[in-house]
C-alpha cells in the first residue's frame, strides 16, 4: 500500500513539474511572440500615421501646383521635388506616386537597391485597372484606402528583384487617397506603397516554425518558410487553414479569443485592423473594414 501511494505521489509530482515547466516556456513564448508584435505594431502604426498625414496635406496641396484647377497645367516638377523631400532617409517608405483621374501614373518616386529616384515619364504606367486605384477614386475627401498587403505589381506581373531561380518578391501595403480641384472634382489619388518586410521580418528573423503572419483568408504573409507566403499571388492553396487542418472560420469565430485550443495544439491569436491606425487620428475615414485584416500567431503543440 505504502509502494503503491509512493509511486501514486512520485508520480504525481512529476506530473506537477512537468505541467510547470510546460507552462512557463508557453508562457515565456507568448511572451516572446506579444512582444514581437507589439514592436511590429508600433512599427505600423507610426508608419500609418506619417504615411496618412502626408497623403492629406498633399491631397490638399496638388491643386498649389495647378495653375487654376486643371491637371493639364499641374506642375509635375514641383510635385516629384516634394515627394522626393519626403521619402528621402526612409527606406520603409517604397513607392509614392500620383495617378491622373485616368489612372496613368504622373508622378513616380522611388527607392531602388542604389537609392531614391523618380521614374522618367517614358515609364510611367497605367494603373486603371487596379483595386486600390479603383477604390480610391470612389472616396469622398478626407478619407483613406489601404489596400490588402500583397506582392507589388509593375508591368502587369509581380515585381522579382531576385531571379527566377531566387526570387526576390516585394511585399508592399498601399495607403492612398482622393485629389480633388476647387471645383471639387476627383482628379486623381495620391497613393505610398509602403515595404511590409520593414516589419513583417520581425516575426521571420525570430526563426521560428510555428510563429507566422496571416491574412483572413489564412493565407501566410510572414512564414519561417518563405516559399509558403502570398499563396494568394500565385494562385495555390498553401494556407495555415489547410496545414494545420482548420476550418475556414476558425479566424472569424476567435476574433474575440486570444487564446484557442483545437485538439492537441493551442493557438495565440494577435489580431491587427489596418484601417484602425488612420482612423484613430482621422475621423474622416469612417468607412472602416473589419472583414481584413492580419493575425498574427503562435502555434503550440501540447
Amino acid at each position: 500500500m505504502k509502494k503503491r501511494f509512493s509511486l501514486f505521489f512520485y508520480v504525481l509530482i512529476v506530473l506537477i513539474i512537468t505541467s510547470v515547466f510546460i507552462l512557463g516556456s508557453f508562457c515565456q513564448k507568448k511572451s516572446t511572440m506579444e512582444t514581437e508584435i507589439h514592436f511590429s505594431e508600433i512599427i505600423l502604426e507610426g508608419l500609418a500615421l506619417d504615411a496618412t498625414s502626408f497623403l492629406f496635406y498633399n491631397s490638399k496641396m496638388t491643386v498649389f501646383f495647378a495653375d487654376m484647377d486643371s491637371t493639364d497645367k499641374l506642375d509635375y516638377v514641383g510635385m516629384e521635388d516634394n515627394f522626393l523631400n519626403f521619402m528621402r532617409g526612409e527606406t520603409a517608405y517604397y513607392q509614392l506616386r500620383y495617378i491622373d483621374e485616368f489612372g496613368m501614373e504622373k508622378v513616380k518616386v522611388i527607392f531602388e537597391d542604389d537609392g531614391l529616384k523618380a521614374i522618367l515619364r517614358e515609364d510611367l504606367q497605367n494603373k486603371s485597372n487596379r483595386d486600390y486605384f479603383i477604390k480610391t477614386m470612389s472616396l469622398q475627401k478626407g478619407e483613406v484606402f489601404i489596400s490588402t498587403l500583397d506582392l507589388n505589381v509593375e508591368n502587369n506581373a509581380l515585381e522579382n528583384k531576385g531571379t527566377e531561380e531566387n526570387p526576390i518578391y516585394v511585399p508592399v501595403v498601399r495607403y492612398s487617397t482622393p485629389v480633388f480641384n476647387e471645383k471639387n472634382k476627383s482628379v486623381g489619388i495620391i497613393v505610398m506603397n509602403i515595404y511590409a518586410d520593414y516589419f513583417l521580418d520581425n516575426v521571420r528573423n525570430l526563426q521560428k516554425e510555428n510563429i507566422f503572419v496571416i491574412n483572413q483568408d489564412g493565407y501566410y504573409l510572414a512564414n519561417n518558410n518563405k516559399s509558403k507566403e502570398f499563396g494568394f499571388d500565385f494562385g495555390n492553396n498553401i494556407t495555415f487553414f489547410n496545414d494545420f487542418s482548420l476550418n475556414e472560420s476558425f479566424l472569424e469565430e476567435n476574433k474575440l479569443n486570444e487564446i484557442v485550443e483545437v485538439g492537441d495544439k493551442t493557438y495565440i491569436l494577435e489580431y491587427v485592423f489596418p484601417d484602425e491606425f488612420s482612423h484613430e487620428t482621422y475621423l474622416a475615414s469612417e468607412r472602416l473594414d473589419y472583414e481584413r485584416y492580419w493575425v498574427y500567431v503562435y502555434v503550440y503543440s501540447h
